[in-house]
């Protein structure tokens, strides 16, 4: 296979990689992660292309091979870059354009120019780090979450770099200099490692994208549009897994159910928009009460469900009493004028003969009944024989 072949199949495989992106982005312009792939495509692509002409046309100087390096070292650190915007909605500000000029700068030297050994040896720690940093991204995130998305992409960028380390160390145990022609096998084999890893990058971040949209469309199905907290469409996949987990690793979780109290007579006072801005200000109260790993629910009109992971019966009577005084001790203000608003309470622990999530659900909300009986403002907790303790 000669050079400008290898070249042509990088630079179709670029142009891949870059129209995929380019095409996602269209429909994706706020993922700002997707525009630093589809550059990274673009580097990639231009990179091959400014090759081909100069080896075509016997270019020699900084053109070639300075800024087709350049190109190629950005769009490392552009997939890099990319990676850390959507892990984390930002990334190191002006990665790609460190890393370029740190390649450009080199390139200055004749001697880095002219020495195929020296590029080599230089530039690929570089792509190796840039590699290792996005391996460490997606493995953390993959382990915790988004996993199925991520995992071909984690797999694709560690098996790159595992070749270009395996390479480095190949070329440092040899004693034989590296020539820029294309019909060395040591070169051939890093060309096609390289028109593969492009290839893989287009197949496996459009699965990252996709995957991240079918999130989107299931956190807005299964969200309140109100309270942005959960909806009962997602209360029983989540109880079904607090439950699993309660059963395997033999830790209680716990159920919290509110109702505001009187509601309708808020809406009638003060009009719905009121009603709207209480439970608002209601549920933005609990959350601050809450831990991140509990989940909320808007299970009906006025009236929520919180699920306690890993809780003990102690732990749900102080949540729960925490999040009646929340309410009560400050007024919600609509239009500078206090509405007094309180909740009722109803609260169950799970326990290890519960026929299922189910069970808990009915304790909670009959022990949310005897509250409101109580008079309301009041935090009923089930207890095992079925009674209820009445805090207030």
């Amino acid at each position: 296979m000669d050079l400008q072949t290898i070249i042509i199949c990088t630079a179709i495989a670029s142009m891949t990689l870059c129209f995929t992106m380019g095409m996602a982005w269209q429909s994706h312009k706020a993922s700002n992660y997707i525009f630093h792939w589809m550059c990274a495509g673009a580097c990639f692509l231009v990179s091959n292309l400014t090759a081909f002409v100069c080896i075509k046309f016997d270019v020699q100087g900084l053109l070639h091979p300075g800024i087709a390096n350049v190109l190629y070292m950005a769009g490392h650190a552009f997939i890099t870059s990319g990676i850390a915007l959507y892990i984390y909605g930002k990334a190191p500000p002006y990665l790609a354009t460190g890393v370029a000029l740190f390649t450009l700068l080199l390139h200055l030297s004749p001697d880095f120019r002219g020495s195929v050994d020296a590029r080599f040896i230089i530039l690929t720690p570089v792509v190796v780090m840039l590699s290792g940093a996005s391996i460490t991204m997606l493995w953390h995130t993959a382990m915790r979450k988004k996993g199925r998305f991520l995992w071909p992409l984690l797999i694709t960028i560690t098996i790159f770099a595992l070749q270009m380390l395996i390479r480095t160390v190949a070329l440092l145990t040899s004693h034989d200099a590296l020539a820029f022609t294309g019909n060395d096998i040591f070169q051939i084999a890093g060309s096609l490692a390289v028109i593969t890893f492009i290839s893989m990058l287009a197949v496996t971040l459009n699965y990252v994208i996709n995957g991240e949209h079918q999130q989107m469309l299931k956190k807005l199905s299964d969200t309140d549009f109100l309270t942005g907290w959960l909806n009962r469409k997602a209360l029983e996949p989540c109880a079904l897994s607090c439950r699993e987990t309660a059963q395997r690793t033999g830790h209680t979780f716990g159920i919290i159910i509110f109702d505001v109290d009187h509601f309708k007579a808020i809406n009638d006072k003060w009009g719905h928009h009121a009603g709207d801005v209480a439970l608002q200000q209601i549920t933005s109260r609990a959350k601050d009460i809450v831990r991140d790993e509990d989940n909320c629910f808007r299970i009906g009109g006025e009236e929520f469900l919180i699920i306690l992971t890993r809780c003990d019966a102690e732990q749900l009577q102080r949540v729960s009493e925490r999040l009646r005084q929340s309410v009560a001790s400050r007024p919600v203000m609509m239009n500078d004028k206090p509405m007094n608003i309180t909740i009722s309470i109803g609260s169950a622990l799970s326990r290890h003969d519960d026929s299922g999530w189910q069970a808990l659900f009915d304790r909670a909300d009959k022990a949310l009944y005897q509250s409101k009986a109580e008079g309301r403002n009041t935090v009923s907790i089930s207890e095992p024989e079925h009674a209820a303790e009445v805090w207030q």
